[in-house]
């Protein structure tokens, strides 16, 4: 429990330390401070604040943690989530952040751990009471204690009226795990996502705002790796208008009047300051000679924007159905935020707050979506038209979500100011926007996939699956939302992004460009044989937060799914380490500790030295099982059976010779069997080493991924050391670093 609690009001300067039930008749303020006991390790907080006044209040409660030992690691659910202990000065983090300086939170949990001496301690804000009010926590260590401070730094009080602040701890064992086990537990529904859309919808690209031919074949060619896919599109004819209410319409009129709008010796033109129906029909009519065109593309790429090809709703709907006979899924593009300038000032009015656009957008600005507004309306009223008049839309691409931007010319009823006065959060107004939409989505069975959502767990837990533009520190907060089953997919295609993606349970862009070669070996298509197999497996995982469940060696990092037939999924990454490196692991300890350790029948490893599964024998005390991966280099999974069908090859891997066939296992976990089968080998085009086995798996059967070859690892060639580099003194550093065995 806190050591003090301080109640203070940040508009007037007082505050006082409060404990039970008290008031100071000065102030004109009264407290209720009580501790609701959920079970023997949990505990609520509950900070009730009466105003006796007449004026409006901005108060603060602040919570004080001390602990006599230093040997505590922090976890906060945001960027840079494990820091080192400062060796001046504390860890500064928020969630809805009062000043840039703070380090952001994506969801406003922290938890503390002494693995020595196995106890430990998590708190966060209520999580179900959206908008979730501003969260503050500072932590430092001195030299004989640990202290924490969390402050809620902004609660709005009316006049003669109340308000409730509450803080959940949870005390638990020396594992982080325990903490993000509890949260999901007690917040269960904002981290679950209906079972099956992972299945679904795998991965994302862009048909483009033309519907080419060259756009076609790019989405066909995802079913290279996966059997699904996403089409996303972008067919407006301005930002703003989600859902173009002409039957007809021209793309991308506000784009095109961008640079138009200083061609003022076109015949006809309105004028740079012409008003929007000019400005409208003007662009409409336009018949642009080569040379204008050439002149504008000379400016600004973008092939979309200078085609003045005309759109209809039914056009849409037929080039869209040609990708959902393929077995594509079609996700609507839909920006909520940037709004064509013109356009805005015209219709919207009343939600102009800011004078350009958050991001990169051309002439364009921000809409304020505050409570009753016309804006916020347009928007859930949009996705109504698209789902009515999309019936075979699966869903909606939300982009641009993530703007925690202040508006104070409006009030959104919740949010204040250290001077009392009251604003409007326009993240927090979005949120209830989104939550109309996410409503009507329900109603028709439709999916929500947002892109990039790193501030709002509000938000996050109104999406169905995420995209990450990157895996950098920021866009990685998304992996405290995907503690359940909820799943991000990772835009982006290098050994990072790659590595990242088995780490956190996620799925990456691992498919080929149209027309390309099968056998082509440049990085993209190389990363997908090595990745892919890994990555499909992780449709409708759920993160495994079981206490210690892996230990691996110093150096690597790793986690544990489960899916929902029961399989087990344990990841191995390298970090600084890629598939061209020279330096790999034989006989990697992987220790795991599973509840379920009993109902493992087999366990397999696939990595990026083998796309076929090889099985590897493992060794089970109680609830312990310790596996040596026969050889590790960048990334691994243990794929852990507990029942159904796996093929895996018989030798570790399948090297040039004269046979034609070679020999794979066919295990059947739930039987107890064993067969082996035949498969024909077919050589490297190049002439190296390894020989390539294709096997088509039945329905049932959980490895290997369909449509993958059962072995495509890459000659050694490949995996030379760079020039200047004395690779047996950096074998031995690695060594010493990570202290497995090496080769």
């Amino acid at each position: 429990m806190p050591d003090v609690i301080t109640l203070s009001d940040r508009s007037s300067g007082w505050s006082r330390r409060i404990s039970g039930a008290g008031q100071d008749g000065r102030a004109e303020i009264s407290w209720i401070q009580r501790t609701d006991p959920e079970v023997a390790s949990a505990q609520t907080l509950i900070t009730e604040i009466i105003n006796h006044s007449g004026r409006r209040r901005c108060v603060a409660v602040e919570y004080r943690f001390e602990f006599t030992h230093t040997d505590y690691l922090p976890l906060l659910a945001g960027v840079h989530p494990t820091p080192s202990w400062p060796p001046d000065g504390e860890l500064a983090y928020a969630y809805v952040r009062e000043e840039n300086s703070w380090i952001r939170m994506g969801i406003p949990f922290a938890s503390l751990t002494s693995v020595d001496r196995n106890v430990g301690m998590s708190v966060a804000a209520d999580l179900s009471d959206h908008p979730i009010l501003p969260f503050q926590i500072r932590m430092r260590r001195t030299a004989d204690k640990t202290v924490v401070i969390v402050n809620r730094n902004e609660i709005r009080l009316e006049p003669h009226a109340k308000n409730k602040v509450l803080l959940f701890v949870h005390q638990h064992g020396g594992d982080h795990r325990e903490g993000l086990a509890w949260m999901r537990a007690t917040w269960s529904h904002l981290f679950t996502v209906p079972e099956g859309v992972g299945a679904k919808h795998l991965w994302c690209t862009w048909t483009g705002t033309n519907f080419s031919e060259k756009r076609y074949r790019r989405a066909m060619d995802l079913e290279t790796f996966f059997d699904r896919g996403i089409v996303l599109t972008r067919n407006r004819n301005w930002l703003g208008a989600n859902f173009p209410e002409q039957e007809r319409w021209l793309l991308c009129i506000d784009q095109k009047w961008h640079l138009l709008q200083h061609k003022t010796e076109l015949p006809g033109h309105p004028g740079k300051d012409a008003a929007l129906a000019e400005i409208i029909e003007f662009v409409e009519h336009l018949k642009p000679a080569d040379d204008l065109v050439k002149d504008l593309q000379g400016q600004r790429e973008g092939f979309q924007f200078w085609t003045w090809d005309w759109y209809t709703h039914q056009g849409v709907r037929d080039h869209l159905d040609r990708m959902i006979n393929q077995g594509l899924s079609w996700h609507f593009y839909f920006n909520p935020n940037d709004v064509w300038k013109p356009w805005a000032q015209e219709k919207y009015p009343e939600s102009l707050y800011m004078p350009d656009s958050y991001d990169s957008y051309v002439d364009t600005t921000v809409l304020d979506p505050f409570p009753g507004s016309a804006w916020a309306q347009r928007l859930v009223d949009d996705a109504r038209r698209i789902f009515a008049s999309y019936p075979r839309c699966d869903g909606l691409f939300l982009d641009q979500v993530y703007y925690d931007l202040n508006n104070h010319r409006k009030d959104d009823g919740v949010s204040i100011r250290l001077d009392a006065k009251p604003f409007s959060r326009h993240q927090w107004n979005l949120y209830r926007t989104l939550k109309e939409i996410r409503k009507l989505a329900d109603q028709h069975g439709r999916t929500l996939h947002a892109n990039f959502i790193y501030n709002s767990l509000e938000i996050a837990s109104l999406t169905d699956f995420g995209l990450l533009e990157g895996v950098d520190p920021l866009q990685n907060v998304a992996r405290f939302y995907d503690i359940g089953n909820r799943m991000h997919l990772v835009q982006i295609m290098d050994e990072l992004a790659a590595q990242t993606c088995i780490l956190h349970g996620w799925q990456s862009g691992i498919f080929k460009t149209a027309g390309q070669d099968d056998h082509d070996r440049s990085l993209r298509p190389m990363l997908g044989r090595f990745y892919a197999s890994m990555m499909i497996l992780f449709q409708d995982r759920t993160l495994v937060l079981e206490p210690h469940c892996l230990t691996l060696p110093a150096g690597f990092k790793g986690n544990v799914f489960r899916r929902p037939d029961g399989t087990l999924l344990a990841t191995v990454v390298t970090p600084g380490v890629g598939h061209l490196s020279p330096y790999r692991w034989r006989n990697l300890a992987v220790r795991l500790r599973l509840s379920n350790a009993a109902k493992i029948k087999r366990i397999y490893q696939l990595s990026t030295d083998r796309l076929g599964p090889v099985a590897v024998e493992f060794r089970r005390t109680g609830n312990d099982i310790l596996v040596y991966l026969p050889e590790h280099r960048s990334g691994s999974m243990l794929v852990l059976g507990t029942g159904g069908k796996f093929v895996s090859m018989k030798e570790p891997t399948i090297r040039r010779s004269a046979e034609r066939e070679k020999v794979l296992f066919l295990d059947d976990l739930d039987k107890g069997t064993r067969e082996e089968i035949s498969v024909t080998v077919h050589p490297d085009p190049y002439g190296k080493e390894y020989m390539l086995a294709e096997y088509a798996p039945a329905d049932d059967t959980v490895l290997p991924v369909k449509s993958v070859s059962m072995d495509g690892k890459p000659d050694f060639e490949w995996r030379i050391p760079p020039p200047g580099i004395d690779r047996s003194r950096a074998a031995s550093s690695i060594g010493r670093a990570t202290s497995p065995p090496r080769t």
